[in-house]
């Protein structure tokens, strides 16, 4: 199999071919999965829980940093450059 037609995710070596998705049996192994982890990890009104004006639970952001942490995703926080402020002025004239 070519490397345009395979795509490694960090999940535990998991292939999907480039533009498809995962299997059914995949994602129902990810659904047990956070299942596993609200029954065993998760404890309401620190992980999820209700916010005052709406209906359903809500997941806090320590609850999503556990998923996070069990998928191996990352924070997402940017990486902030520093610029030299008179040069940007300089070049925007």
């Amino acid at each position: 199999m070519s490397e345009e037609t395979q795509l490694t995710t960090q999940q535990e070596g998991i292939a999907a071919p480039m533009g498809g998705g995962y299997s059914i049996q995949i994602v129902k192994d990810q659904v047990a999965a956070i299942k596993a982890l609200m029954h065993d990890v998760l404890k309401a009104d620190q992980h999820y829980g209700k916010i005052p004006g709406v209906a359903k639970e809500s997941l806090y952001k320590p609850g999503a940093e556990k998923i996070n942490f069990m998928f191996r995703i990352g924070t997402g926080e940017p990486i902030i450059k520093e610029t030299d402020l008179a040069m940007t002025t300089a070049n925007m004239r």
